[in-house]
């Protein structure tokens, strides 16, 4: 290599690390982690999260694919459940 060349790949490395050898018309993705859960789902899960807090995550996983016919695994589900910012309601004070 020309000496030219090693000097600006030594340069771009001491400051961007392994992606300064990558050549600049290179444009990284950054890896997908799976397809976007649809809206009606999120929001169905906030409707039922609005309602009771009480049932675990397999639960509301088969309730949403009775409901919105979309199959969710639990994580996802409790992931959801914990990045939602509907207040859930609490129980209910009866009067004696």
């Amino acid at each position: 290599m020309h000496p030219e060349t090693v000097r600006d790949l030594t340069r771009r490395f001491r400051q961007q690390g392994m992606l300064g050898l990558f050549p600049a018309h290179t444009t990284l993705l950054s890896p997908s982690r799976g397809k976007q859960v649809p809206e009606a789902v999120v929001e169905e899960l906030a409707r039922l999260k609005a309602l009771y807090h009480g049932c675990g995550y397999r639960e509301l996983a088969r309730i949403l694919l009775c409901k919105v016919e979309y199959r969710l695994d639990d994580k996802t589900v409790k992931r959801l459940w914990q990045h939602s910012l509907v207040p859930v309601q609490g129980e209910l004070p009866f009067g004696d």
